[in-house]
């Protein structure tokens, strides 16, 4: 179910398809303490965590934690070619801040193009840096896009991921073209096919040469493939 801090879904459900301003989707995937966030583990002031979307902010955390299950001490990264490439789609946060004084950060914590900055500058990254909007495949296309980079030796190491759902907005256009599954089910490629689920969260992953990663091992990383 739609938890109560993201919107009140009883006031915008009709189960009728494509009725203006409804929607008919009861469920989606979310993550659980979004707002929970330590900003001083970033060097962020509270004011500018504040506007800081939390995509931005799931984004640091397991950015982190990906450089730490690749057993690799993010101050080792200063000035280094790394390369960021971010999926990044829904401007709901933004919206939100709408009814908060704008301040100094509403820019840097809501714009797309800051996203992927957000990571290279916290962790003071100097290789490319993209944010990457091509909705549902974003986090392929990340992906695809990194490992270009590893291969043209336009960075020496690469961090891809690939959403926080926090307005009613986006489900409810979705819900215009009868998008969704009215089951909350995705069934991909399937004969019950009736649209997909919403769901978000964060993933990070840590890309590196073959002959680099086999030398990291010794050191005890977790490889995943």
């Amino acid at each position: 179910p739609v938890p109560p801090e993201r919107w009140d879904n009883a006031s915008w459900y009709d189960p009728r398809p494509a009725i203006p301003g409804k929607l008919y989707t009861r469920a989606a995937g979310f993550v659980d303490g979004i707002g929970e966030f330590d900003p001083g583990f970033f060097s962020l002031s509270e004011s500018e965590a504040r506007f800081l979307d939390p995509q931005q902010r799931m984004l640091l955390e397991v950015t982190w934690e990906a450089l730490e299950d690749a057993v690799i001490v993010p101050q080792s990264l200063h000035g280094s070619s790394t390369s960021v490439h971010i999926g990044v789609s829904n401007p709901d946060y933004s919206l939100r801040c709408g009814s908060i004084p704008i301040g100094p950060y509403v820019s840097t914590g809501n714009a797309f193009s800051c996203v992927s900055g957000r990571i290279s500058y916290t962790f003071r990254l100097q290789g490319p840096s993209l944010s990457i909007d091509t909705a549902c495949s974003a986090s392929a296309v990340c992906t695809q896009l990194a490992l270009e980079c590893l291969r043209g030796r336009k960075s020496s190491l690469a961090l891809a991921a690939g959403n926080a759902m926090l307005e009613p907005s986006t489900t409810i256009a979705l819900c215009q073209v009868t998008a969704l599954s009215p089951n909350n089910r995705t069934a991909s490629f399937g004969a019950e096919a009736d649209g997909y689920s919403r769901g978000e969260g964060a993933a990070m992953v840590v890309l590196q040469r073959d002959t680099v990663a086999r030398v990291s091992l010794r050191w005890g990383t977790t490889m995943a493939a």
